[in-house]
């Protein structure tokens, strides 16, 4: 997030972020498109979960390996 924003006061910018409520704003209609949209182009699977742990993970020792 380095250079996304910029706050002279970060302990007030927070104040003011968790005082305005926002979770209250943001019901409705858009949380519903939002999660709807989450629900149809999730590409995280179970049936998907170990093929792409192995792909990830399975990688072997040789990456482990100290090289003199």
């Amino acid at each position: 997030m380095d250079g996304w924003w910029e706050t002279e006061n970060l302990d007030q910018f927070i104040y003011k972020l968790l005082s305005a409520d926002l979770y209250e704003k943001v019901k409705g209609l858009p949380m519903l498109w939002i999660a709807l949209k989450a629900k149809l182009f999730n590409l995280q699977k179970k049936s998907k979960a170990y093929k792409i742990g192995e792909r990830h993970y399975d990688i072997g020792n040789d990456l482990y390996t100290i090289i003199p």
